[in-house]
């Protein structure tokens, strides 16, 4: 057997007025790492004596050293099942980033509580996706797919870093006005998940529902907001490929969005006051708080409300330039697959304005950018077998008499 990532779950315990859930992780190489999730005490009758939550937080740092994991405790049989099932989907997508990994658990175990109708919990950012998904199913507006969301969680840990406490707690006051206003209740924790430091842009949604499987005895069903619409080809942390695989016995993983573009949600958001004055979809500022108007989630955030006709939302205190946009530059290749839908309802609306243009220009340079990767990879492969056939060859090792 070789090298593997040994989880040592050690329960839920007091402290402070919160209650823990943590486990201590070993991982070969490098030294013991507690990993823990830390939940209000006033919420601890909702939270799940299980340890469901590790390996799902951990399944990135497994992908990326190619190591199995082993969890010393009880783990439901069918999530084990499908996070290794999720490893080989991303190893297809990122081979070089991602292994297919083999999970496995001292007793494997489906809760007592599985099976049983409980409610839906939401994770909520009180960015655009999250929002979205919160006002429409409270406003009825999903038609079938509707459902009634009993709660919400927002993470400490995720985009506000743990130690910024004063931020983080006036972002929460954020969230609160603008779910208060449409009945939904606000549940907040706080995890080190992020000091595991794995690819955020891929392992973000497996490591929300990690948070989430926490509250499992209370609830069935996590929504999870996804960015991506079904023509997205690239990753997708979360979305249709992917929610039946971070699912399991005990709760059903479902994404949300996803047939929606951004310009559309932003439009649909435009209808809720408190959202126009509360949403925050920034990762940059300073403080984490506020929305600072520069960085790529807020250009493209105020160009989406641009291309759909709503003027600047009070949640932002500064409107944008063409230099602005022309100052986005080597954007990840999802970046320029959302610009380029922000692009096609922004030529509709106002062909010649110039900010149209502008990004005009930003969407063809990404893409050049892209298509000379693309051009480069491909000749370096050609090249790669084209010497192949001349490399001398090695060999064959000889078999051992020793034992």
């Amino acid at each position: 057997m070789g090298p593997r990532i040994e989880v040592w779950p050690e329960g839920l315990s007091e402290q402070e007025g919160k209650v823990r859930a943590q486990a201590a992780i070993e991982i070969p190489g490098q030294e013991r790492f507690v990993l823990w999730f830390d939940v209000a005490q006033a919420h601890a009758g909702l939270l799940a004596e299980t340890c469901d939550p590790f390996p799902l937080a951990l399944l990135f740092t497994a992908m990326s050293r190619g190591e199995a994991m082993h969890v010393h405790g009880k783990v439901s049989p069918s999530l084990l099942r499908n996070l290794g099932e999720l490893s080989r989907v991303w190893h297809s997508w990122t081979p070089k980033r991602c292994a297919p990994v083999d999970l496995s658990a001292d007793a494997e175990a489906r809760p007592p509580w599985a099976g049983e109708p409980r409610g839906t919990v939401m994770g909520f950012s009180g960015g655009a996706d999250s929002s979205f998904t919160a006002w429409r199913h409270r406003a009825g507006q999903a038609g079938p797919r509707t459902r009634k969301i009993d709660a919400a969680l927002m993470v400490h840990g995720f985009d506000i870093p743990l130690e910024r406490e004063s931020e983080f707690e006036r972002a929460v006051a954020k969230a609160r006005a603008m779910l208060d206003s449409i009945s939904l209740p606000l549940l907040t924790m706080a995890t080190n998940v992020r000091a595991l430091r794995q690819r955020w842009t891929h392992s973000w949604a497996v490591s929300l529902v990690a948070c989430l499987a926490l509250f499992q005895r209370a609830y069935s069903t996590i929504l999870v907001a996804d960015e991506f619409t079904p023509d997205w080809t690239g990753p997708s942390p979360c979305g249709p490929q992917v929610e039946k695989l971070m699912s399991c016995d005990a709760f059903e993983v479902v994404s949300d969005g996803s047939p929606f573009e951004r310009v559309d949600k932003l439009r649909e958001l435009a209808q809720w006051p408190e959202a126009m004055r509360h949403l925050r979809v920034c990762y940059e500022a300073e403080p984490r708080d506020r929305n600072c108007g520069k960085c790529g989630k807020c250009i493209r955030t105020i160009l989406c409300f641009r291309a759909a006709g709503v003027p600047l939302p009070e949640c932002f205190e500064r409107d944008i330039t063409t230099r602005d946009i022309l100052g986005r530059r080597r954007l990840r290749e999802e970046s320029v697959y959302l610009y380029r839908q922000l692009l096609a309802v922004a030529r509709k609306r106002e062909p010649h304005a110039a900010w149209v243009r502008a990004l005009g220009y930003v969407v063809l340079r990404g893409r050049l950018r892209f298509a000379w990767r693309a051009a480069r990879e491909r000749v370096r492969d050609l090249l790669k077998r084209a010497v192949a056939p001349f490399r001398p060859k090695r060999p064959p090792a000889r078999d051992s008499d020793e034992p």
